[in-house]
């Protein structure tokens, strides 16, 4: 027992580590820790949700549909498909890839960012810390937002990304290559969906760019039809913990159930879907944010610079049927606006060609608005 009265067990467990002198973030393998291979995963996987499938070879840029967003996206040769909803939605409608570039001014692949209490290099098994006062601190700078975010009928998203591109060959299953593609979308009141999406810059060493792209010629245009996406999907939620929590457990297609590893991850997941072509009011992330501060499972990285240069927070979680994947949502924690989002490889897998840990995808959200019909893109852009 503490000398110094009741203490939060973490705090008390590093102190009693200092007393021992056990280094404060020791590596696996100094510890002698074994992080699970990737053909443990992959049969603990099988076990959970029978075979992985294999997704059907596409043609060189045809357009598919994201079947956990609803979102067009173009598949560049061969998918890769997971038992995870939210590592599926990752790679259908996000980006990719790893970090150590050692150019001095232009990253290859981008790094994996350094949070507060998780640096790049120890991302795969920093613990974090507890997230509900934090979350509780994001809801309340949600909450005091009171000017909007434009006006008119139609959401504008834009996002600067990165995106997994996966191709298949007889000695390896795939192999990763950073895609930067930015991408524009316009969310009508029928749910017809325009998507543009033309290649971003590249990034710097640190992992970051600028919001400012201009559209070149020759993008890519796509329509897709009335009632493809539920224009009222994050302004018709309930604000309410309790219908709001179950509300997002059937957005991502999750049973309900009393907080867990698994329960939190399907809130992240339907964060992420709902941020994917809907403009969230700001009263609707403080109310996600609440309920998202009872799930003792998310983790808190604490503060960040965003892949935009924006100060933010990071707040985590390791899906229990992905585990080689750390997920995170970033956060304003002036406005209580998502930022963005980051998929972190952090246990090897044999068929990517990846080092853990690496960025097998991250989102950072530019501009989320309200507009007029004058603001869709023409059909000059097509």
């Amino acid at each position: 027992m503490s000398k110094h009265g009741p203490e939060d067990p973490l705090v008390q467990l590093r102190r009693e580590a200092r007393e021992l002198g056990i280094p404060e973030s020791p590596s696996p393998e100094e510890t002698g820790v074994e992080l699970d291979s990737a053909d443990d995963i992959i049969a603990r996987l099988r076990s959970r949700h029978g075979p992985i499938l294999e997704p059907p070879a596409a043609e060189p840029d045809s357009p598919v549909v994201d079947i956990d967003t609803g979102l067009l996206r173009r598949r560049r040769r061969v998918g890769l498909a997971f038992a995870s909803g939210l590592v599926a939605a990752a790679v259908v409608g996000l980006l990719v890839v790893q970090p150590w570039s050692e150019q001095a001014a232009v990253a290859d692949e981008p790094a994996v960012l350094d949070f507060e209490y998780a640096a790049a290099a120890n991302i795969a098994f920093s613990p974090g810390r507890d997230s509900a006062a934090t979350l509780l601190e994001l809801s309340a700078a949600a909450s005091r937002q009171t000017s909007g975010v434009g006006s008119g009928p139609i959401q504008h998203v834009v996002t600067d990304n990165w995106f997994a591109e996966l191709t298949a060959d007889e000695e390896k299953s795939s192999a990763g290559q950073v895609i930067p593609t930015f991408r524009e979308t316009w969310l009508q009141p029928d749910g017809s969906l325009t998507v543009l999406e033309h290649d971003g810059k590249p990034l710097s060493a640190d992992g970051r760019t600028d919001a400012d792209v201009e559209r070149p010629s020759g993008v890519s245009s796509e329509m897709l039809p009335a009632g493809t996406v539920d224009p009222s999907a994050s302004s018709d939620l309930p604000l309410e913990a309790g219908p709001l929590r179950e509300a997002l457990f059937a957005r991502s297609g999750c049973e309900s159930g009393p907080p867990s590893p698994a329960t939190a991850a399907c809130i992240v997941q339907a964060v992420i879907d709902l941020h994917s072509a809907n403009v969230v009011p700001s009263e609707v992330s403080a109310a996600i944010w609440q309920v998202m501060a009872a799930e003792p499972d998310l983790r808190l990285l604490g503060d960040v610079t965003d892949r935009l240069g924006r100060e933010g927070v990071g707040i985590a979680i390791v899906p229990p049927d992905s585990p080689q994947f750390r997920n995170v949502l970033i956060i304003s924690p002036v406005t209580g606006a998502l930022l963005g989002t980051e998929t972190v490889l952090i246990a090897e897998q044999p068929d990517l060609d990846l080092e853990a840990p690496a960025i097998f995808s991250f989102t950072a959200y530019v501009t989320t608005e309200l507009v007029g019909p004058s603001s869709l893109p023409s059909a000059s852009s097509e």
